[in-house]
């Protein structure tokens, strides 16, 4: 039901002539005073006609400013100036809110059954979701949504997906979230859809989604959302990024994080190692690599620099040879080619490794900076300068503050 609608239950409720009923919105103020005065209207001076012209006079400037490009904002808008004018007459203002009201409960029960009849004969567009599975409307997991009187089924990890990959969007890792649109019709949700969604994904069984959670808080206001989650925003897309980007184009990435460090320069990776194997291994310390460059969180950019350390080290003392082609004859003297792809776990260096005690302490070695320069930068740290002729060790003090300058102690005979 549009805004016209509501103006003719408006102008049904507070006109007492056939003449005023009928007379169309666009009609000015002094064209209603005259349809008015004709019907003899104004006839009886009191208090209690007097606030209900002033009543009738009000509603018809509403309804005709109600009709421009934001009938909604215009309309509650004017209701709040008429609530806060302190010119206007009591019985006057009390008249107009009372009308107000009655007319929006009679909008509000028509546009309800309007509803629910285009709901009823609506045809089903989408029974499937997006791999093709066969969905209903009575399972718990799946939402039906009216768009141009079709319905459209979702399950509520399809519309979880298709709200982050919408809400995450990072081109080059800034932050640009783009309007949800529905992916059969390329049609923007609009807000009534999102707070529908919104509000069955919180009585199902499904984790809600942290953005469309923060989405929800900023009212579904895309500048508002950016500027309050820029950081969120960014975490998310640096998670999808490495989670669904084709491994062709993370392996270079991959190479060039193992060439980053020390500790793991040597490691040479053959050109014929397999992508897909190499990129599911390193896909966790990825996520840590690209969190260290470009998170905004420092608080994080320091964490993962030092797990990202950690497990890299690990990784080189585990395998120092991975990476490498072998070609070996079998028992029956053909060549066989084959990789090493020893690895340790990453699961397994880091939290989990005491998964009942993991919520009560901290493992120190996850976020034990001085263990892990000292043994990836062994070289780095210890060095011989000679002073005035004799040889002294100097050993430098790590700082891990961006900026600050690094204490060097000269220890000599």
């Amino acid at each position: 039901m549009d805004a016209h609608t509501f103006h003719q239950v408006l102008r049904k409720l507070t006109s007492d002539t056939k003449a005023l009923s009928e007379l169309p919105y666009t009609a000015t103020t002094s064209e209603f005073a005259d349809a008015a005065w004709k019907c003899q209207e104004y006839s009886t001076l009191n208090s209690t006609t007097m606030s209900r012209s002033v009543m009738k006079m009000h509603m018809h400037t509403l309804i005709r400013n109600a009709s421009g490009l934001s009938p909604i904002k215009n309309k509650f808008g004017y209701v709040k100036r008429i609530r806060d004018d302190v010119f206007m007459l009591p019985e006057a203002k009390a008249e107009f809110m009372d009308a107000f009201c009655k007319a929006q409960r009679t909008y509000s029960a028509m546009s309800r059954f309007a509803f629910m009849f285009r709901w009823k004969k609506a045809p089903y567009r989408i029974v499937n979701d997006l791999i093709l599975n066969a969905i209903s409307e009575t399972q718990h997991n799946v939402i039906a949504i009216l768009q141009n009187n079709n319905k459209y089924l979702f399950t509520t990890l399809d519309l979880k997906n298709i709200l982050e990959t919408s809400l995450s969007n990072s081109p080059y890792f800034f932050a640009e979230p783009l309007v949800t649109k529905n992916p059969y019709n390329n049609m923007p949700f609009d807000k009534g859809m999102l707070y529908t969604i919104y509000f069955k994904m919180k009585r199902g069984y499904s984790v809600m989604s942290p953005l469309f959670h923060q989405y929800f808080l900023a009212n579904f206001n895309l500048c508002q959302f950016r500027a309050e989650n820029s950081v969120l925003i960014r975490k998310t897309h640096i998670d999808k990024y490495v989670r669904n980007t084709d491994a062709n184009t993370l392996r270079d990435e991959c190479i060039r994080m193992l060439q980053s460090f020390t500790c793991t320069k040597k490691i040479r990776i053959h050109d014929d190692f397999p992508s897909e194997k190499l990129v599911d291994i390193f896909r966790p310390y990825l996520r840590l690599y690209y969190t260290y460059y470009y998170t905004l969180d420092i608080n994080a950019r320091t964490t993962s620099l030092s797990l990202l350390k950690g497990n890299l080290l690990r990784f080189a003392e585990f395998n120092p040879k991975f990476g490498r082609k072998y070609v070996a004859r079998s028992s029956d003297k053909k060549l066989v080619v084959h990789f090493n792809d020893k690895h340790v776990d990453f699961s397994k260096t880091r939290y989990e490794r005491n998964f009942e005690k993991s919520h009560l302490e901290v493992d120190p070695e996850d976020y034990d900076d001085d263990h892990v320069d000292s043994e990836s930068e062994s070289d780095d740290d210890n060095m011989s300068i000679e002073e005035e002729g004799q040889e002294v060790e100097v050993e430098v003090e790590r700082v891990w503050r961006i900026g600050a300058p690094i204490p060097v102690r000269i220890h000599g005979n």
